[in-house]
């Protein structure tokens, strides 16, 4: 994003050149934004899977609440999860009744205090197909779209 801004910004000083004194003869070097015009991507935070339910195969990975707070993924937040080149979109919520059947969701598992992932009376790791062990990356993210309000994987 910060290099289409710089470019933005050279295409702008170039238009002006044109439409005011003339075109310079050599086009200007880009120049980076400043700091303020520029939003930071959140970082990726690689996590492990530490155990998998039996029953429902839900993901219980080694993070906790505490370290999530420090990352700005909070309740009611969104996060993607990646693995193996696949992304799921999930809300971070409180229960399995903040999403529909079916649908993907990131909570706090009140045994350990970790992050869980889980779907809503699915199967979360046969779905993902990862195991114990395996890691997977977690990203903040904005909230899908009314248009594109699903959970399911993407890639």
């Amino acid at each position: 994003m910060t290099r289409f801004m710089a470019y933005l910004l050279t295409a702008c000083i170039g238009f002006i050149g044109i439409a005011g004194c003339g075109a310079p003869e050599d086009p200007p070097e880009p120049v980076a934004a400043a700091p303020e015009m520029t939003k930071a991507m959140p970082e990726k935070i690689e996590v492990e899977i530490l155990h998998i339910s039996e029953e429902f195969a839900n993901i219980n990975t080694s993070i906790t609440r505490e370290e999530l707070a420090e990352k700005g993924i909070v309740e009611n937040s969104w996060i993607t999860v990646t693995y193996k080149d696949k992304s799921y979109p999930m809300l971070m919520g409180k229960d399995y009744g903040d999403v529909a059947r079916g649908e993907w969701i990131a909570r706090i598992d009140e045994e350990d205090n970790r992050l869980q992932l889980a779907i809503s009376f699915g199967n979360a790791a046969t779905d993902m197909g990862c195991t114990v062990g395996d890691k997977l990356q977690l990203q903040l993210t904005e909230a899908p779209s009314m248009e594109n309000a699903t959970t399911q994987p993407t890639g």
